[in-house]
């Protein structure tokens, strides 16, 4: 392909000869740091599925270096909460609405002062502690809502 060396007027930069319309067309390069930074996203992206776990299969996918499996990770923390919860569920799943009411140890929060500690703290397995998250007067609030809705006073 010959040179075209035809010079814009108004820029005073080379032109690449194409021309639409009476525009020409200007040959402005990419700026460096750009190129770089693409070719570094395409090394990552290489660099990426070779590591993890990227191509699927029939029926299955590639592992990746790492033999890292999110699923995995998932099973073993649904394992862990069972664990953490215990036989409480059951209990709680077996048993009439009368004998949750009635036995404390299956029903967590039956008081204001209790319904605090609860959502402060949390109940290992079974809800998270928001001490962190909900300010102290945002906490009783909540507390005293949802003892209203067993029907407290």
């Amino acid at each position: 392909m010959a040179e075209h060396s035809d010079i814009d007027r108004v820029t005073g930069k080379t032109t690449t000869g194409h021309e639409w319309d009476g525009i020409k067309e200007l040959n402005t390069p990419l700026p460096r740091w750009w190129v770089i930074t693409f070719y570094i996203t395409i090394v990552w992206a290489v660099g990426y599925w070779v590591v993890y776990p990227a191509w699927p299969m029939l029926w299955s996918h590639t592992t990746g270096l790492l033999q890292y499996s999110s699923r995995a990770d998932v099973a073993v923390e649904l394992a862990n909460l069972e664990k953490t919860r215990g036989d409480k569920m059951v209990l709680l799943g077996a048993a009439p609405l009368a004998e949750i009411e009635s036995n404390p140890a299956l029903l967590a929060g039956s008081d204001e002062t209790s319904l605090v500690e609860t959502i402060t703290n949390g109940r290992a397995g079974v809800m998270p502690a928001w001490v962190g998250r909900l300010d102290p007067v945002t906490i009783k609030a909540l507390a005293v809502y949802v003892h209203s809705l067993g029907g407290g006073k």
